[in-house]
């Protein structure tokens, strides 16, 4: 919680974690409970990134 409190207090946007990740691993409940975090269908999100030329990081 530390981290997403630092990435928040950072910008002006919370913090998103996937829902549907969340859903497969049955901690949307839990999640949405979290202020700090916004959960939200980020495919539509990495598409509009992709599609402005943003370079992605994945590991």
């Amino acid at each position: 919680m530390k981290l997403i409190n630092d990435y928040n207090s950072a910008g002006n946007s919370l913090a998103i974690a996937c829902k549907l990740v969340a859903n497969n691993l049955n901690l949307a409940d839990k999640l949405e409970k979290v202020s700090a975090i916004k959960l939200d269908m980020v495919g539509p999100i990495i598409k509009d990134l992709a599609e402005k030329d943003y370079e992605f990081l994945t590991f």
